[in-house]
């Protein structure tokens, strides 16, 4: 028996619903509990640093690379030194006697300093003798003579180095940086009597880390309160009860609330950035909504089929113990020592599951056939997303690692919502639903409600009358009518937006390209970069574990003579080492710089060298993917091929699909390219002004792989049903059709919410999250649409039945003979073309086995059911409704049974 069938029938998920049946309310109290105190530890930190205080920026460079290397180098030799700068602006400087004026009015301000620090670790043009007429004191002043900076150097332990391990220096640098800061904010008002105008900014890294970290936090704020109303409307389209519209959304809120005191946990052992902490939060709260959506919908579904039976909850498949051709859950006529009778279930060894299956009430009976369908779907969705994790934790050390671990945390907090919540939740609210008295939809939405859901349906190919003929489904349908056009047309799109990419430079964000915009701390190092330019840090810098005169003619012959170096500047000694700052052809983010840090560590210097700065870090961050890559590529490959060989038992639909995706996300990446880096439609879409001509590559990578994750997710949830009814003996283009029909609503309504949440990352000001949200948005939207709903349908249409070849010894027990069936029925089946020389519907004498959808026909309230009203599933007094033993007469009635649910819930699945 192969897992995935044993996924069907686990004992886990069966155990699990009728745990959280039994204690429903206990496991709702236990999760509003522990979400509040979650939520109070991340947001108040217990005393301590709170959540968004501990978030970090991303770091430039990948730990173990020769630019990390160099830089532990220079901190190494600038100690424990914290550099505090306040620079002052509008004041005017052009003449002597106002340079005059303004020294007298800083002299208060240099013997406070003095007291701090020492006055030896304060600096300004004033203290300079000669003032401005100095070289090192013009250094210090603007270019437009209208400022000047401040430079106060914190550092108690002067040349000695504190251990890192040492909180009580640390504690003590950190409050000599806050008197500092503060006697430097007032010296703009001192400066009032002599330039009236006179404006001032305090920048340290402390600062700048604040800057970031308080608007993640806004974002957060901002972007769930743009996803609410998404959220809102597509769960009151896709539920039709406000009982279970409120459910959905308490576990969305509930999951966002766990997931700030998950990831405040994380942060006390991780430095987790702040993009991860950002996009993985609106991503889990996505995630958690498409799966409530998902249990709700089935739940519905399985509602509307009437009380199941006990071996109605028992999903279709090959048995696990009993007759060949039985299935889990049948009863049996045993020998009469078995202790076994016609009227009781077999159970199975070691388990009392059937028993304590035929002993539960009716409710119990549908939230397990539920979990045992829809939660089934989770969990297989939820380990594609948590692979895309595993491979993000691969790629490279250092940032990339610590936002796989966010995102584990994130998802294990979704997936246990999903699993608990959610059930317990439905379990409440569930026989609402049967309820004459049950509320619909709020009010609000009733009037706008059947529009809503009419446009749903057009978006999913789904019409009342379930014939999926609408604009829209009939784009689809032609997937499986012209297979070879569709698939032509589907590669020659993908082809032409991926071509752009060709063109990718990816960059490494510095501090200052990641503050927000706007901010005082980002306009800071606008008006430095711009007016000081001796201030700024140079295109690279290159150390050398050495001095002497071996070491001045390597730099003076060599390195001045490399191709990209314009000029050597201001080399100097720091103890056992020698610094040198170059200045490079073109932006230090350019490609002509890479190439010069390229041939700079192809010299054969005399000593040990590293060449920094932000081409270096974009260097070695590329060689260290590049690096991973293939064991990246190989464990996620993998990993995705056997989760979806253990979910449809086909070895060659995983090989399909892996390639198509990346196609997919090679599209998805030009796109991305041809409106970042080009800049078409920058200002359009709200971006903020890029740092260089290029796209991140912690968004890009982050974007693969993750975007990966959600396009499997997205196919687990597709196949699932297709799977299910292969499994049952249905021939493939059935299989296919029905499948998809069925699974199209709750894909397309999770990846409504999906996109909603990535586009909300837009109104950030953190241009780093901006970049992230619009390339996991394009993923899923470009995957959806023109992958998962039409190409990949195509190319299952084009195999067949072999789409579903395995190895035998792969195949489960079972299966085969009821696949084989099928399959002979269809190969004796001739294809029917209509005079337009389109292919019929499948044959009506293709013959599908009833299972819990299509039973519905049977239902004492199918004639509310077709006039779009929720059934009742009600029964006659003391009586249960139990599924048919015959098999359906044609696929028609199949459908039709399908659609009367469809046209109450449209995204049922």
């Amino acid at each position: 028996m192969s897992v995935g069938t044993w996924c069907d029938n686990a004992v886990m998920l069966g155990w699990l619903s009728y745990r959280v049946f039994k204690d429903a309310w206990l496991v709702v109290a236990t999760w509003l509990v522990l979400s509040a105190v979650l939520v109070v530890a991340a947001l108040t930190g217990l005393g301590g640093q709170n959540l968004f205080s501990r978030l970090h920026s991303v770091t430039a460079d990948t730990p173990g690379t020769q630019s990390a290397e160099g830089g532990y180098v220079l901190d190494s030799l600038s100690g424990d030194a914290v550099t505090v700068t306040l620079l002052v602006s509008d004041v005017d400087l052009t003449t002597t006697q106002q340079q005059e004026e303004v020294a007298q009015a800083l002299s208060t301000t240099h013997a406070d300093l003095g007291q701090l620090v020492g006055t030896h670790n304060v600096l300004d043009p004033f203290v300079v003798p000669g003032m401005l007429t100095s070289d090192a004191a013009r250094s210090m002043a603007a270019d437009s003579m209208d400022g000047f900076v401040v430079v106060v150097t914190v550092n108690p332990n002067g040349s000695a180095v504190a251990d890192p391990e040492d909180t009580r220096y640390a504690q003590e640098v950190a409050a000599l940086v806050d008197q500092v800061s503060n006697r430097l904010e007032e010296v703009p008002a001192e400066l009032a009597a002599t330039a009236p105008g006179a404006r001032g900014t305090v920048s340290h890294d402390g600062s700048v880390e604040e800057a970031i970290s308080s608007e993640a936090g806004r974002d957060l704020l901002r972007s769930g309160l743009l996803l609410l109303p998404v959220a809102l409307l597509v769960t009151a389209l896709a539920v039709s009860r406000l009982l279970q519209v409120g459910a959905c959304l308490l576990a969305t809120v509930v999951s966002a609330a766990s997931t700030l005191g998950a990831v405040y946990g994380l942060s006390l052992v991780v430095e987790v950035p702040y993009v991860a902490a950002v996009v993985f939060w609106v991503l889990g709260a996505s995630l958690t909504l498409g799966y409530a959506l998902l249990l709700t919908s089935r739940y519905q579904e399985t509602l509307g089929s009437g009380t199941p039976s006990a071996s109605a909850t028992e999903p279709e498949g090959p048995p696990e113990d009993g007759p060949a051709g039985s299935a889990p859950g049948d009863t049996h006529t045993q020998d009469p020592g078995s202790g076994t009778t016609p009227d009781r279930p077999a159970p199975v060894r070691g388990t009392h599951r059937y028993r304590r299956d035929a002993e539960a009430p009716p409710a119990a009976r549908l939230l397990s056939a539920t979990m045992r369908t829809a939660g089934r779907t989770v969990v297989f969705s939820a380990l594609a997303v948590a692979v895309s994790l595993c491979g993000l934790y691969l790629a490279a050390e250092g940032t990339l690692r610590a936002s796989a671990l966010t995102g584990a945390v994130v998802l294990l907090v979704s997936v246990s919502v999903s699993l608990t919540l959610v059930p317990a939740l439905l379990a409440l609210t569930g026989q609402e639903v049967l309820r004459p008295s049950s509320r619909p939809v709020s009010p609000v939405l009733l009037p706008i409600r059947p529009t809503l859901s009419s446009a749903l349906r057009r978006l999913s190919g789904i019409r009342r009358d379930g014939r999926g003929t609408t604009p829209a489904g009939a784009r689809i349908r032609r997937s499986s009518v012209y297979p070879w056009a569709v698939l032509a047309g589907c590669l020659l799109v993908l082809t032409g937006l991926a071509v752009p990419l060709g063109s990718l430079h990816t960059l490494t964000s510095t501090a200052s390209d990641q503050l927000p915009v706007g901010s005082d701390q980002r306009a800071y190092a606008a008006v430095l970069e711009q007016e000081y330019p001796s201030t700024v840090d140079q295109d690279a810098t290159l150390i050398l574990a050495g001095t002497g005169e071996s070491v001045t003619e390597f730099i003076n012959d060599h390195v001045a003579s490399v191709p990209g170096v314009e000029a050597v500047v201001s080399p100097s000694t720091a103890g056992d080492y020698t610094v040198v700052y170059l200045d490079l052809t073109g932006e230090r983010w350019s490609g002509t710089a890479e190439e010069a840090v390229t041939a700079l560590r192809a010299l054969d210097p005399p000593v040990e060298t590293w060449v920094t700065g932000q081409a270096a870090s974009q260097v070695d961050m590329r060689g260290s993917l590049l690096g991973s890559a293939p064991v990246v590529a190989a464990a996620v490959v993998l990993a995705t091929v056997v989760l979806l060989l253990l979910l449809t038992d086909s070895l060659l639909l995983p090989l399909v699909a892996v390639p198509v995706t990346g196609l997919s996300l090679s599209a998805s990446l030009g796109v991305l390219t041809w409106v970042v880096q080009e800049g078409h439609g920058r200002s359009l879409l709200g971006l903020a002004p890029a740092g260089g001509v290029g796209v991140d590559t912690t968004a890009v990578v982050t974007a693969v792989l993750l975007g990966l994750g959600l396009a499997m997710s997205h196919e687990v949830v597709l196949m699932s049903r297709v799977a299910r009814h292969r499994s049952a003996g249905t021939d493939h283009r059935t299989a296919l059709h029905l499948g998809l029909r069925q699974s199209r609503g709750p894909v397309l309504a999770a990846a409504v919410v999906t996109v909603a949440a990535c586009t909300s990352l837009l109104v950030s000001r953190l241009p780093l999250v901006q970049e992230t949200g619009l390339a996991l948005a394009l993923v899923v939207a470009v995957d959806l649409l023109l992958v998962r709903l039409l190409l990949l349908p195509s190319v299952m249409r084009i195999l067949g039945r072999w789409s579903w070849w395995a190895p035998r010894w792969l195949r489960p027990s079972g299966a085969s003979a009821a696949q084989g069936r099928a399959d002979r029925q269809e190969v004796d089946q001739e294809t029917e073309q209509d005079p337009n020389g389109e292919a019929r519907e499948p044959a009506e004498t293709s013959e599908v086995p009833e299972t819990l959808e299509t039973a519905r026909s049977a239902a004492p309230d199918e004639e509310v059911m077709a006039a779009g009203g929720m059934p009742t599933g009600r029964q006659p007094a003391g009586e249960e409704e139990a599924l048919p033993d015959r098999t359906a007469s044609s696929v028609e009635s199949a459908e039709s049974a399908q659609s009367a649910v469809e046209s109450a819930s449209p995204t049922a699945g």
